[in-house]
């Protein structure tokens, strides 16, 4: 059994422990309120792990909902609603913003974020690494983001992934995407924690703009 399925089934039979103690704990409640019943010791003990089950399944979905961690986040996006309103807000933030990407479909496909990227570009530097031009990087390139085509990108299976404030030492986010709808993960690294993995993607970016220059 992979480990995945074996996280899903223990997560599948702590939500069983919680239903039948929930509806324990409930059927108790009524009897003590209609029927005056005395409940035995047992039912506080129920009652208190249906309190900290509550407690354990509410930090679990906040903590895949909101990334909840010190130095690293992860959250599953189920469509591509999700994901765009994410790369808003990625894109909103830094001084400068370096994004490898294949087709820039996330961006062609949805307007606001076409808008927002326009929009960050009067304040901030934008940097964008493609395997070949097309429609949407030509229209982007012609408001102010700077466009660059490395043909080595389409020739095999690549990396990627946004690095924000690549230039700030100490201050750099790199975020990665993965997996498919409805489990697409986005994993952000904080340098001041993960500092080998912000500067494998920094020098990445740096060869890919050598690779530009000496083309």
């Amino acid at each position: 059994m992979k480990t995945e399925e074996i996280g899903r089934l223990c997560l599948w039979t702590i939500y069983v422990i919680f239903a039948v103690s929930a509806a324990v704990l409930l059927a108790g409640l009524a009897r003590i309120v209609f029927f005056g019943w005395s409940p035995p010791s047992f039912y506080y003990y129920v009652f208190s792990i249906v309190i900290l089950e509550s407690i354990g399944l509410l930090f679990l979905w906040m903590r895949n909902t909101f990334g909840l961690r010190t130095s690293m986040k992860a959250v599953t996006y189920t469509s591509d609603e999700e994901i765009n309103n994410y790369m808003k807000k990625l894109i909103s933030s830094g001084s400068t913003l370096d994004i490898v990407s294949g087709r820039l479909h996330w961006v062609s496909e949805d307007k606001t974020v076409k808008k927002k990227m326009i929009e960050r570009a009067k304040n901030a530097e934008i940097n964008i690494y493609l395997p070949g031009e097309n429609q949407i990087a030509q229209e982007l390139g012609m408001n102010g983001l700077h466009i660059h085509i490395i043909p080595s990108l389409g020739r095999d299976q690549h990396a990627r992934f946004t690095l924000v404030d690549k230039n700030r030492p100490g201050s750099a986010i790199l975020a990665v995407g993965c997996g498919r709808i409805p489990k697409f993960i986005i994993s952000e690294f904080y340098e001041d924690s993960y500092p080998q993995v912000v500067a494998l993607a920094r020098d990445y970016i740096n060869r890919l703009s050598e690779e530009e220059r000496n083309a």
